[in-house]
């Protein structure tokens, strides 16, 4: 292949930017290059998360001899010749920026021959050739990076765990999987193979990745419209991750990070899905290359539409069809669009967000419904919890605490079943009904639990008498690179509330012991909690993921859904007025409304 030096009146059309971050990111430019010199079988090789050593050989077209030089020279590339070549991008890497960063910031050894040429030997350490040397192998060619960082040790020092590394790496990888089926991946690490993939179709990517769990529950996307074609893959109703990382978006055989996209599938899917879970899938966007600008970000992950309007219409289209087709036998492929849309089928009972009778519906809505905001909201003043944030709301909190503790005495143990009061019972087995002071209280009980755990904790925790419980059955959770990163980073904070968590194989975790007070805490749903909210703990202190923690673990210790006895409402209602009369939950929301007889007269017109 024939390397080209760039003129300065091309490179400066080009976004500038660091290219090597992380090991992560050279393998991104080693396998891009792979596969735009067209070949046909990539094996990645990494040793300590990649800062060790990284290697990259493939069975592609080998560069010739007399060029290799030039591969580590800044701005040189096979791809780009003339400013024109900008404006139509269709490989993969193109810049010419990322061998000569690797060099400079590592140990190299490049290995190449083409068909008809000498093999070559190249060795660069620090950015300076150190030997150049004809070798015979096949052709193709094999790159190793080894001891990154090794003359710039305050860059090393910012690596985070080679785990960590490891496991971007590993996300990595799978997506070059998904976004090239036809090519066969060998990926080994510490020298135990991850994935063997032989080439083939997106299915057979999909469970070399994800294995059954996923691939079972997807249904197949195909869809033309013009000149843009989509398909892949989406996951069925009532399928579906607390997080968007189990979504993939190719545009013409390039991963990118694109939010219209995403969004457009949610939206297509959105009446399906319960509150705070997302849509698994991998789609393939083929479409003209003038019409899609790679040329946005030196990472070259996100990418900008000429028209996103009319790619978020198609994808919509292609999910719905695709969901639909699924259900039904008699649906040709090539109806249009809002045919399509007119004919989804019925929402099944449980999974959609909220139900409207039609108008033709035997099922009418009452008259005058009550309007919950003419009740009045006992003991704090009224927040809206939408709009803070969990932090927010727990120093929020802590003041409500600290004024309370300030309170005299009689006022502060002051219970709620203190004077006349008739407790009527519970209803959707979540609130329970107390009748007081000619007023009708709804308490949830969810919540004052809640509270109170969280109150016991935050007191064991001050006191520096935390107790742990070894779990009889550890309990393993599958989860991504991504989920996996995320969980070793907040690992300390566990551990410090009480929850040893590990790393258990490839692609799950393990929690092997609880603390005392939340023993019943249901473990799947904390972690499904800290899966959804992976975004909420960025740029926080250990202090405030620790009480984030904290509050995540006592919200899932006990839950609505089961019933009180009497004896159990009078108990919990006693410690609810004794032993705490900041009445919110760790999450801000109220714990009890109460609603005056005359409110309640005037719904059923007795006063007006």
């Amino acid at each position: 292949m024939k390397i080209n030096v760039l003129d300065s009146s091309i490179y400066n059309h080009i976004s500038a930017g660091e290219v090597v971050e992380k090991p992560a990111s050279i393998v991104k430019e080693l396998v891009e290059n792979s596969i735009d010199a067209n070949a046909t079988a990539i094996s990645i090789d990494i040793v300590k998360g990649g800062i060790d050593y990284i290697c990259v050989t493939d069975n592609g077209t080998g560069i010739e001899y007399d060029e290799v030089d030039k591969v580590f020279l800044p701005h040189a590339t096979s791809k780009v010749s003339s400013l024109k070549d900008l404006e139509a991008i269709s490989t993969l890497g193109f810049r010419g920026e990322a061998m000569a960063s690797i060099a400079s910031v590592a140990r190299v050894t490049l290995m190449t021959q083409t068909a008809n040429g000498h093999g070559c030997e190249i060795k660069i350490n620090g950015g300076v050739t150190q030997s150049k040397s004809p070798i015979s192998m096949n052709t193709g060619t094999s790159v190793a990076v080894e001891n990154l960082f090794f003359n710039t040790p305050v860059r090393l020092k910012f690596l985070r765990k080679a785990k960590m590394e490891e496991n971007d790496i590993t996300q990595l990888v799978s997506r070059f999987i998904f976004s090239h089926p036809h090519i066969k991946f060998d990926y080994t690490i510490d020298g135990h193979k991850m994935y063997s993939h032989y080439a083939g179709e997106l299915f057979s990517a999909m469970c070399c990745v994800y294995g059954l769990d996923i691939t079972q529950n997807v249904v197949k996307v195909d869809y033309s419209e013009g000149d843009v074609k989509v398909s892949g893959f989406v996951s069925k109703i009532g399928f579906s991750k607390p997080n968007k990382t189990y979504q993939t978006a190719i545009i013409n055989g390039r991963c990118v990070s694109d939010e219209i996209v995403s969004k457009a599938v949610f939206n297509a899917l959105e009446d399906y899905l319960m509150t705070r879970q997302y849509p698994v899938f991998i789609l393939n966007i083929d479409m003209p290359i003038d019409q899609v600008d790679v040329n946005v970000h030196p990472s070259k992950l996100n990418v900008r539409f000429a028209d996103p309007e009319k790619i978020t219409n198609i994808v919509m289209s292609a999910i719905r069809q695709a969901i639909f087709s699924a259900h039904s036998d008699f649906v040709s492929n090539s109806k249009a669009s809002e045919e399509v849309k007119q004919d989804l089928p019925v929402i099944p009972d449980g999974v959609g967000k909220s139900f409207m009778p039609e108008e033709n519906s035997s099922i009418q809505p009452v008259e005058q419904e009550p309007k919950l905001v003419e009740a009045e909201i006992i003991d704090y003043n009224p927040i809206n919890p939408t709009t803070i944030m969990e932090f927010e709301r727990d120093d929020y909190i802590r003041k409500q605490v600290s004024m309370a503790e300030t309170m005299p005495t009689d006022t502060k143990s002051k219970r709620i079943l203190d004077g006349d009061v008739r407790i009527i019972g519970e209803i959707f087995q979540t609130y329970i009904i107390i009748e007081k002071n000619n007023e009708m209280w709804l308490i949830d009980f969810h919540a004052a639990h809640e509270r109170l755990n969280y109150d016991r904790f935050c007191k064991i925790m001050e006191d520096k008498q935390l107790a742990t419980q070894d779990l009889l059955m550890p309990y393993t959770h599958r989860v991504n690179a991504s989920e996996m990163n995320y969980l070793l980073s907040i690992q300390e904070q566990l551990r410090e509330i009480g929850f040893e968590l590990d790393q258990f194989g490839n692609d799950e975790i393990k929690i092997s012991s609880v603390p005392v007070l939340l023993k019943d805490v249901n473990l799947k749903e904390f972690v499904d909690d800290l899966l959804f909210n992976m975004k909420l703990t960025k740029n926080k202190t250990p202090y405030q993921i620790k009480t984030y923690l904290m509050q995540s673990s006592c919200k899932n210790a006990v839950k609505s859904g089961f019933n009180l006895s009497a004896q159990e409402i009078d108990e919990l209602l006693g410690k609810l007025g004794s032993e705490h009369p900041v009445l919110l939950c760790p999450h801000g929301r109220p714990i009890i409304y109460k609603v005056a007889r005359s409110t309640i007269d005037k719904w059923f017109k007795r006063i007006v």
